[in-house]
């Protein structure tokens, strides 16, 4: 495996915090020396899956976006314990700006991170995984794919009666899924009062400053 680009909270995998311009190798060690057949970036966090299905995060930690139960960076690939996922073979991963989606071989949604804006299904930060009853929500039906932006989350194939027969296809941003209810894009009619909840705006403001921090050091001289 091997990665490039931003890495101030080690999401390259590579040992530092150096941004790379090209790619470099991940150490072949750090992944038990398995073949990696997916793998899931945002911002400043990593996930990867090996055929065997099991599960390594690494890069920024905040809320437990890394399922490693607490909020360190981790600047390598850090395998999850099988047992957080119930042994679960997980077939395909989703990562939102803090937060974590997988989906194991027979169907079943795991999520964990941060959830102040109902990205995880209700308003609960995660550190360990949690399973989102497919019974309750899903009405027994399988997820297969999911896909996560910034404060959302989208299962891809979920029950048609959830939505009225519709059809949901891939999504990033803003848009219809588990978010922010004072979002119309959600559905809403109308945006509800009081406008970006506190918690939520505390996240942005340190993505902010983080962005900062990144363009002040790209500004000075060589």
């Amino acid at each position: 495996m091997a990665t490039c680009g931003r890495n101030e909270s080690g999401q390259l995998g590579v040992g530092d915090r150096t941004d790379r311009l090209g790619f470099t190798q991940v150490d072949a060690g750090q992944l038990g020396g398995v073949r990696i057949v997916m793998a899931a970036c945002e911002w400043l966090h990593s996930v990867v899956v090996s055929a065997e299905g099991c599960v390594w995060t690494f890069g920024w930690g905040l809320s437990g976006g890394l399922c490693l139960n607490d909020e360190q960076d981790r600047l390598v690939p850090t395998l999850l314990a099988a047992e957080v996922l119930e042994g679960s073979k997980i077939v395909t991963v989703a990562a939102g700006c803090a937060h974590t989606m997988a989906v194991g071989v027979i169907g079943r949604l795991w999520v964990w991170g941060e959830g102040s804006s109902g990205q995880l299904g209700d308003t609960n930060d995660r550190r360990v995984p949690t399973l989102v009853g497919a019974e309750e929500v899903f009405g027994g039906s399988k997820v297969r794919t999911i896909a996560c932006g910034k404060v959302l989350l989208v299962p891809t194939l979920v029950p048609r009666q959830l939505l009225g027969g519709a059809r949901v296809g891939r999504c990033h941003g803003l848009a219809l899924a588990f978010a922010m209810g004072t979002h119309e894009r959600l559905g809403a009619s109308s945006a509800a009062a009081g406008g970006v909840g506190g918690r939520r705006r505390s996240r942005l403001l340190k993505l902010e400053a983080v962005n900062n921090r990144q363009a002040v050091q790209s500004s000075q001289p060589d």
